[in-house]
């Protein structure tokens, strides 16, 4: 009787505020809970009610709200720092736990595989070309021992350049020209152009193809000789010839607008005096197109080696051999960029694990901290309910004539297990033993890049 009475007194008290937890952290206002709640309105018709019963051990709805509400509020505040508390958990467990040797050597054994699968992926290639270049080399060796060449072929390295070189002389001998056609021709420059170039195409064709076929004078066939003569005779015909004709015509343009005239003029003068020239300039003419015409023989000459099918079978052997470097080369590269893959990837690996036992004091005095104010707030937050509770409880004791539940007389509160859900910190490890353990990764490193600088000169020797 005295203790309900005492309840019914002391229930009309004010719960003491609760205390602000460092943090930032929000805390549980008791009355405006209360009141959104109705706790006291709930208390007083509950207790009117009877409810809840005095034999039951659950609590009843309005308790239950109070315990929802809380929880709600633990979360709403919690949910980032028990995050964040979390990750510097991990990162003392990372550093408690991890073997940073073990990761730099899984790390350079990786990059040692993925060495050894692209050296198995490149070994049919290069088995391939280096077949072809001793094939070719064979061949080579063959040729030279069969025409007692003991020197090294000579071709030109750019065949593009040296048909280049033909373009340049045939333009430059139709510009000798191109003034005289245009004067005898109906379409003017434009036909003078066309004229004068196939002209220039025709001696720079004939030159060139009889400069190529006159290397056959250092063949050891006779009859290879004998090509190469002929081939030489007809230069040495057509040059001095061609040059006169050209003059000739040139006149004959000068003299007359008709190209058929003209034609037949230079013919009746070269026949009747092929060294007579009206103009001293014909003969520099004639000089110059005899030099573009020796010109384009020198270059018909020069477009492979002097000694025919030399330069083809030297070519081949060359290319072989190339592409063989090339296979090679493109493998050495591939082991370089994998070996300095797995360098940077276990670097990054030594780098990460220095951050973490370098901030590791910082990491654990920031965990503690934060760990200790979750644990205030909560302890606050509990302390919150336990008032409204205690407010709803003794709402309900004044207004009920039978005795309340036991659990009304205890002071637990439901939500204190919120505390479990708070992670628990591992001990760091000892400074000797992350210095131990950080000089074991640092020697694991220098053992793993010796292996891979030995594949990588495995390689570069089989090259």
């Amino acid at each position: 009787m005295f203790v309900q009475i005492w309840r019914r007194m002391t229930g009309l008290l004010l719960p003491a505020p609760p205390r602000i937890v460092p943090g930032g952290f929000r805390p549980l206002d008791v009355e405006a809970t209360a009141a959104r709640l109705r706790l006291r309105e709930k208390g007083r018709e509950s207790g009117r009610r009877e409810l809840p019963a005095s034999d039951t051990s659950t609590l009843d709805g309005p308790q239950e709200e109070i315990v929802q509400e809380v929880r709600k509020h633990i979360a709403t505040n919690l949910a980032r720092e028990v995050a964040e508390l979390g990750e510097l958990g991990r990162r003392i467990h990372r550093a408690a736990e991890e073997d940073p040797a073990a990761r730099v050597r899984a790390l350079g054994e990786d990059t040692l595989r993925a060495i050894e699968t692209a050296k198995h992926d490149a070994r049919l290639g290069l088995k391939r070309a280096r077949a072809v270049t001793e094939e070719a080399e064979e061949r080579l060796r063959r040729f030279r021992q069969e025409h007692a060449l003991d020197r090294p072929a000579e071709y030109p390295r750019s065949r593009l350049l040296a048909f280049m070189v033909l373009v340049l002389l045939t333009t430059l001998e139709s510009m000798l020209n191109v003034y005289f056609f245009a004067m005898g021709s109906d379409r003017g420059i434009l036909g003078g152009v066309v004229i004068s170039l196939v002209f220039a195409a025709i001696d720079l064709v004939i030159s060139a193809t009889t400069g190529r076929w006159a290397t056959h004078l250092h063949h050891r066939g006779v009859l290879h000789k004998a090509a190469g003569a002929l081939a030489a005779l007809v230069a040495v015909t057509w040059i001095p010839l061609w040059a006169l004709i050209s003059g000739h015509l040139r006149e004959a343009l000068g003299n007359t607008r008709d190209i058929d005239r003209a034609f037949t003029l230079a013919q009746q003068t070269f026949i009747s005096s092929p060294l007579g020239f009206e103009r001293l300039d014909t003969w520099a003419l004639v000089g110059l197109g005899a030099i573009l015409s020796v010109a384009g023989f020198l270059s018909g000459r020069r477009l492979d080696d002097t000694y025919p099918g030399y330069g083809p079978v030297a070519r081949q052997a060359a290319d072989a051999r190339e592409e063989e470097e090339d296979n090679a080369e493109q493998l050495s590269q591939e082991i370089r960029r994998l070996t300095e893959k797995g360098r940077q990837a276990m670097r990054e690996a030594l780098s990460s694990y220095d951050a973490v036992i370098g901030g590791l004091a910082a990491t654990v005095a920031t965990a503690t901290a934060k760990q200790k104010t979750i644990r205030l707030f909560v302890n606050q937050v509990s302390e919150s309910t336990t008032a409204l509770l205690k407010l709803y409880r003794n709402a309900n004791l004044a207004a009920r004539k039978t005795p309340p539940p036991a659990y009304f007389d205890r002071s637990d509160t439901p939500p204190g297990n919120a505390l479990a859900e708070i992670p628990e910190l591992i001990e760091p490890p000892a400074a000797e033993v992350l210095r131990a353990r950080a000089a074991a990764a640092t020697s694991a490193f220098a053992e793993m890049e010796q292996q891979m600088a030995r594949v990588g000169a495995v390689a570069e020797e089989r090259r």
